[in-house]
């Protein structure tokens, strides 16, 4: 993605064990369609839900990036 120009990276200044990416102003023109499908797919879904529906399914989705192996 770099070779592209579709995003930078740099190390933190102080700690160069950091690397930090960004996207270009490249990388963000391409991303924008995929960000809109997303975002549309994302409202589309869960505008169907009620709010308790949603505050489950982020209670869930929040176990499960806590469980460790």
């Amino acid at each position: 993605m770099a070779r592209r120009d579709l995003v930078t990276r740099c190390t933190r200044q102080g700690d160069r064990r950091v690397v930090l990416i960004e996207l270009t102003e490249t990388g963000r023109t391409t991303s924008a369609p995929i960000l809109e499908a997303v975002t549309d797919l994302e409202h589309r879904t869960l505008g169907r839900l009620t709010a308790d529906e949603i505050a489950g399914l982020r209670a869930g989705l929040q176990a499960l990036t806590e469980v460790r192996s």
